[in-house]
C-alpha cells in the first residue's frame, strides 16, 4: 500500500483561517507538483483533505491533473488534530490513499507511522511538499520519496 502525504499550498493570510484560499503560487506550486505524481503513474482513487479551504483546493487541483475521482472531506485532519484514529484506518486499508493536510498534523502522522512516536517530528514538509510512504504486508511503513515545488 503506498500513502500519499502532500501538504496544501501557500495560502493568503487572513481569517477566519478555515476560509483561507490558496494564493497565486500556492495554485501553481501545487500543479507543478501534481503533473509530478502523474508522471510517476501514481493511480489513487482515494483523496482525502481536511476541509479547511486551503487544503480543499490543493485537492482539487490534484484531482483534476491526476483525472481521478473527487477528493473527500475527512475528519480529524485539521493542523492540531491528534493522528491515533487516521493512523488506525490507514493500517486497516489496502488500497493506496493520498491525504491532502497541514502542519503539524502531516509531519505528526508520518513520524507515527515512520517510527511510533508523533513528536519526532521526522518531516518538514514545505507548502505544496509531497511524501510518498510504503508498507508492504505486515513490514515497517518505508519512505519512497519526498518532492518540494522548489525541486521541480
Amino acid at each position: 500500500m503506498y500513502l500519499y502525504l502532500i501538504r496544501h499550498g501557500d495560502a493568503l493570510s487572513g481569517s477566519p483561517d478555515r476560509e483561507r484560499l490558496l494564493s497565486e503560487r500556492g495554485k501553481e506550486e501545487t500543479k507543478k507538483v501534481a503533473k509530478f505524481l502523474k508522471g510517476t503513474g501514481i493511480e489513487v482513487k482515494t483523496i482525502y483533505h481536511s476541509g479547511l479551504k486551503r487544503a480543499e483546493e490543493t485537492a482539487e487541483i490534484i484531482v483534476k491533473i491526476l483525472e481521478t475521482k473527487a477528493a473527500v472531506k475527512k475528519s480529524g485532519l485539521a493542523p492540531d488534530d491528534l493522528v491515533l484514529l487516521i493512523s488506525e484506518e490507514i493500517l486497516k486499508r489496502e488500497e493506496d490513499l493520498m491525504i491532502v493536510g497541514h502542519m503539524p498534523h502531516l509531519s505528526n502522522l508520518a513520524s507515527k507511522l515512520l517510527v511510533g512516536r508523533e513528536e519526532a517530528d521526522l518531516i518538514d514538509f514545505r507548502k505544496s511538499a509531497a511524501l510518498a510512504l510504503e508498507k508492504k504486508f505486515d513490514g515497517p511503513w518505508r519512505i519512497q520519496w519526498f518532492i518540494t515545488p522548489k525541486l521541480l
